[in-house]
């Protein structure tokens, strides 16, 4: 008769380890440990040696987080808020994000900024959030550095002055940061903020498209349709871009590709017609709740239904 073994570090020794590190975990939590209680609060969370317990998970969280332990907090912020092993709670939320942002966590300054900037579990206020979003920026954050540029530039919170927006966009941009990236496109391309310049709009779009952004890659569909910004006119580079974005979900890009498919024009006259292509662009724009996409899908088929001609009845020979 054959006899299965566990083969050392198989499967029921490394089963066997787990629970003995829970079971010591465990043990240092019930004493007080902020560190062991953290890392309690994992074990349930994930069910590494033990049954899988959300609700045990966040109250060891709360042990932790009440002693100052910075993960846990962390934890606690993100779970309130999006619901993660217990009710969402933003004011709950709030309350564990500021502790950090008080000690100075530039993620936590960061969503305070955000939580002010929406007024989620706390009072909207443009000013409360300028001052967060500030304090997380002159400490590197690149998210932070973005949004307060935007902040400088649109004149929420605070006195409006583009010169200061478009630095704190260039640093962020300078590191990489494609949201920023693409925003500096964008003010090139409107010429508001900053002279316009399609060249630096190029630029600035190519590197967040190179990242894989979406709306780099819209820009980059824009900047080839329409030949600007040194981009040679080229409709079929156009429309990959374009296409990259769409899938993404970037609703720019699905209204243009909708359009282009539906007709073409500015450049892109030549481009075969395809009416299932263009609604199926025209589809997703609408479901995103674009009243235009789903005024033309509405069109589409409208037309599409009007096209469709009648079968004649068959006649069948009279019996001679």
């Amino acid at each position: 008769m054959n006899r299965t073994t566990n083969k050392p570090g198989g499967p029921s020794r490394q089963h066997g380890d787990r629970l003995m590190a829970f079971l010591h975990t465990a043990a240092a939590a019930h004493l007080g440990d902020a560190d062991a209680q953290t890392c309690l609060g994992h074990m349930y969370a994930e069910g590494d040696g033990c049954t899988k317990d959300p609700a045990a998970a966040i109250k060891w969280f709360e042990f932790a987080a009440e002693q100052g332990e910075t993960h846990a907090q962390h934890y606690l912020s993100h779970a309130y808020a999006e619901g993660l092993g217990v009710e969402p709670n933003p004011e709950e939320s709030v309350k564990w994000t500021a502790q950090l942002a008080r000690r100075k966590d530039p993620k936590a300054q960061f969503n305070m900024g955000l939580m002010y900037l929406t007024g989620r579990g706390v009072l909207q206020s443009d000013r409360m959030a300028f001052r967060w979003y500030a304090r997380a920026a002159k400490q590197g954050l690149v998210e932070a550095q973005c949004n307060l540029g935007m902040m400088y530039i649109d004149g929420r919170g605070t006195r409006r002055d583009c010169k200061a927006g478009m630095e704190w966009l260039l640093r962020a941009a300078n590191q990489g940061f494609a949201h920023a990236q693409c925003c500096l496109a964008a003010h090139y391309v409107q010429g508001e903020a900053v002279a316009e310049d399609y060249g630096e709009a190029y630029k600035w779009a190519r590197l967040a498209a190179e990242q894989g952004y979406a709306h780099g890659q819209y820009y980059m569909g824009a900047m080839h349709e329409f030949g600007k910004g040194g981009a040679p006119m080229d409709q079929e580079k156009a429309v990959k871009w374009y296409i990259l974005a769409a899938e993404q979900g970037d609703l720019g890009a699905q209204m243009r590709l909708g359009s282009l498919y539906s007709g073409g024009y500015s450049g892109c006259e030549d481009m075969d017609r395809d009416d299932s292509k263009a609604l199926k662009w025209y589809t997703r724009a609408a479901a995103q709740g674009d009243a235009t996409a789903q005024q033309q899908l509405a069109a589409l088929k409208k037309q599409a239904k009007s096209k469709v001609v009648p079968l004649r009845p068959r006649q069948t020979a009279e019996a001679s």
